[in-house]
């Protein structure tokens, strides 16, 4: 016996807005987990709502899953190209995980396109915590 599903792009439509519901109310009430996990379903669900990466990249960093934020950062720029915020949240996760020369490369491409002192100040800090002198 086979028993098959299908699934009208209606159906799958108001399974969206239903995701992007809990969503919304999840984030308004700082449950983050159940945040993230309504936009992963949203991702499956319509794998070409890729910018909701962005959304998802910051819930991980909020909530120190630092591991998926990277991921998210990452599937985000392979389908979009790097952004201000997700190189931001890489360059922030790679400095919380102590890997200051990742952090540093990121802050220093963020500098090149978005040169904000922000940026340019984080990569000087990091050259003084490693004992590296720009020549």
């Amino acid at each position: 016996m086979v028993i098959a599903s299908c699934q009208s792009d209606n159906d799958s439509a108001e399974d969206i807005q239903l995701e992007m519901k809990v969503y919304r109310q999840a984030a308004d009430m700082g449950d983050f987990m159940t945040a993230a996990a309504s936009l992963q379903k949203v991702l499956v669900l319509d794998s070409t709502k890729k910018e909701y990466l962005d959304t998802l990249a910051n819930i991980f960093y909020t909530v120190r899953n630092f591991g998926s934020a990277l991921k998210a950062c990452e599937k985000w720029t392979k389908s979009y190209g790097p952004s201000e915020n997700i190189m931001r949240i890489k360059g922030s996760t790679y400095e919380i995980m102590g890997d200051i020369d990742s952090a540093y490369e990121t802050f220093d491409k963020l500098y090149l396109m978005s040169p904000k002192t922000k940026y340019l100040f984080k990569t000087a800090l990091f050259d003084l915590l490693i004992g590296r002198e720009k020549g």
